[in-house]
């Protein structure tokens, strides 16, 4: 549990603080400047993984292939949110190897957090459904700190931002609660992001994250009933 505990702040305090004061201070160094953020990007994960890896619990945190493989066709509708992301390609998102990048590197570190750390510290004080939810609320409000940013409209795009963010760490928590493993959750994290940082067009986020909010609460409801009646939480009819 105390392991857990300082695994959480750990990792939290790398990707929030470290990683982002490191990249602003090179950020003058131009075409150093990419190398520097890459290898930094690099390095918080690298050491994030030898942090689990330390607590010798890489299955505890969803950092495994997952124990029921036959139920990663179930997550399969999770890819409509990249898929429903491609129309800001034809409408100036510009998709460059850094953003490639960082999105890659939210992927995992978001996902290690939330539904790695976050969502094992819950599972092992009060079970994996308080675990589900929990963690996806915590996501939810992780994202007020986009209030940080500028803009006349920041406000409502970060309240938009949270509800969205709820409903995405319910859907990716019950995915690791079904199958034991984050991997599917990173790569549709990270294959929204990539086109998601690379676009500038905000009325298509809003659009996007309306719909995307729908389809991921109809997507995690379903499925979340489905578990709860096969661990026996709820009892089906005779």
């Amino acid at each position: 549990m105390k392991s857990n505990i300082i695994s959480t702040v750990i990792m939290t305090f790398l990707y929030l603080v470290v990683c982002p004061m490191i990249r602003s201070f090179f950020a003058d160094f131009k075409t150093a400047s990419t190398i520097i953020n890459l290898a930094v990007m690099a390095l918080m994960i690298v050491f994030s993984l030898v942090r689990i890896h330390d607590v010798k619990d890489f299955k505890g945190y969803g950092v495994c292939a997952g124990d029921n493989a036959g139920k990663m066709k179930l997550i399969l509708p999770l890819f409509i949110l990249p898929i429903m992301n491609v129309p800001s390609l034809f409408m100036g998102a510009n998709v460059t190897p850094m953003v490639t990048a960082s999105a890659i590197y939210v992927g995992i570190m978001e996902e290690l957090i939330f539904r790695g750390c976050v969502y094992k510290l819950v599972d092992d004080r009060w079970g994996e459904h308080k675990a589900i939810v929990f963690s996806s609320i915590a996501f939810g409000l992780f994202h007020l700190i986009n209030l940080s940013g500028s803009g006349k409209d920041i406000v409502y795009l970060t309240i938009l931002q949270v509800f969205y963010a709820c409903a995405i760490g319910f859907a990716f928590a019950v995915v690791r609660a079904r199958t034991g493993s984050i991997l599917f959750p990173v790569i549709v994290h990270a294959l929204v992001d990539i086109i998601g940082m690379a676009d500038e067009n905000k009325k298509f986020d809003v659009i996007f994250d309306s719909c995307a909010c729908v389809v991921l609460i109809a997507f995690g409801t379903v499925y979340y009933v489905k578990y709860r009646k096969e661990t026996g939480i709820i009892e089906t009819a005779a």
